[in-house]
């Protein structure tokens, strides 16, 4: 029969060989009743489907005083022992529930068996949240620099090992979230987990700015994606989100910052049209690829030029022309169809048309011209959602009515509150 120490000490190698759910389970069977494993954060770390919702934990949290180490908590009405483990900003919490008072000291006997096994994962956890917070800006700093050996480096500190021969795109990972409270360093864990189960393997993921920002080797982006979108609903269905995926093209390590910003492209170019669950790649956006593959002040100077005369127009007389032009490209050019998206009259649509052309001095009529307006108006959105096209207008102020003019004065944006097809 082992010692109290030999235990404890088994307990640790297990834990390290395996994972928390050696150690869940054991104590669980030894005590004989149902074990969950927490933080003081709210995330639950064992089992994989706790009887327990997040609601509750989150209850505990706030209503529960603060418990020492060294100490215990005992809820009356739940019947619930909590056993606090650590010192550090994360502790892990023990909970047994359907425990007698008379139960306690035995029960906390043996919890004491794995101690020390849950607090060095517990340890290792925030060990590794804060070599990820260090690593992270690191990593997407030096994704704006042209310095191949600082990007090698970088990547090679948080053990992603790029071979300088070869080439490796930039992924971007959207979780569309807007209504859920998410722990993004947690949620990245799970991500990992399930990384390891299928043909995907998001090197370096890091969360930053809204997006996790991974990166991948040419070998190993599939044409069929089955591997991705194994992953992604395994996401969608652990957390009830929506999730985009994107990549940029596969460039030397030097050059993975225009990568990166194609990664943004698609992303964007999907949900600026109001997706939210998808897989694209910039690679596959048809002839937008070609367009993007310009440089960025030099579309958004021709996007600008063609369309400045409406929105110097709609800031100065207080129009809606370009909401219009966007209205009519969405509709096909229908004009009982645009005025009932704009809740306006047909005539109302009829003569913004007709201004449209004189301010343009074009034929909307002309297929080709339909389709330059269509373009720059979809590129110009993309734009604007990626921060080129700034939301500033210089404007005239007539000095009789300062105030009012000023009032007046507005920027009339590429994509807002119109999708685009």
């Amino acid at each position: 029969m082992m010692s109290d120490k030999e235990v404890s000490t088994n307990l640790l190698e297990k834990s390290i060989e395996c994972g928390i759910a050696y150690v869940g389970d054991y104590i669980s069977e030894m005590i004989g009743k149902s074990v969950l494993i927490a933080d003081n954060r709210g995330y639950m770390h064992y089992p994989e489907k706790p009887v327990i919702s997040d609601t509750e934990i989150e209850y505990l949290l706030r209503t529960m005083p603060r418990v020492e180490e060294n100490q215990y908590y005992y809820e009356n009405n739940e019947s619930m022992l909590v056993y606090p483990i650590g010192r550090n900003d994360l502790r892990a919490l023990v909970l047994v529930k359907n425990i007698s008072q008379e139960e306690i000291v035995t029960v906390l006997s043996m919890l004491s068996y794995a101690k020390l096994a849950i607090k060095n994962y517990i340890n290792n956890e925030l060990s590794l949240e804060n070599k990820l917070a260090t690593y992270q800006r690191k990593f997407l700093d030096t994704m704006f620099l042209k310095n191949e050996a600082n990007v090698k480096i970088v990547l090679e500190k948080a053990g992603v090992y790029l071979d300088a021969n070869r080439k490796y795109a930039i992924g971007l990972i959207k979780l569309n979230d807007q209504k859920k409270k998410l722990d993004y360093h947690k949620v990245k864990i799970d991500m990992l987990e399930y990384s390891r189960n299928v043909n995907f393997d998001p090197a370096g993921l890091v969360y930053w700015h809204g997006f996790y920002v991974f990166v991948v080797g040419d070998d190993q982006l599939k044409e069929d994606m089955g591997s991705e979108s194994i992953w992604k609903k395994k996401v969608e269905d652990k957390y009830k989100v929506k999730v985009a995926i994107s990549y940029g093209r596969f460039k030397a390590i030097g050059d993975m910052q225009k990568s990166y910003n194609e990664a943004r492209v698609a992303m964007t170019f999907q949900t600026s049209n109001e997706n939210h669950s998808f897989i694209q790649r910039f690679d596959d956006l048809g002839i937008y690829t070609m367009i993007f593959s310009h440089d960025f002040e030099q579309l958004t100077e021709f996007c600008m030029k063609t369309v400045a005369k409406l929105m110097v127009h709609d800031s100065e007389f207080d129009a809606d022309l370009f909401i219009t032009l966007r209205a009519l490209l969405r509709c096909n050019f229908n004009l009982k169809a645009a005025s009932e998206r704009l809740f306006v009259h047909v005539n109302t649509v009829r003569y913004r048309y007709e201004r449209i052309e004189q301010l343009l001095e074009i034929n909307l009529s002309d297929s080709e011209e339909r389709t330059n307006l269509y373009v720059v108006v979809r590129v110009g959105a993309i734009l604007e959602e990626l921060g080129f096209m700034k939301n500033c207008y210089i404007g005239n102020i007539v000095e009789s009515n300062i105030a009012d003019s000023e009032s007046k004065i507005r920027y009339p944006r590429f994509g807002a509150n119109l999708k685009m097809i």
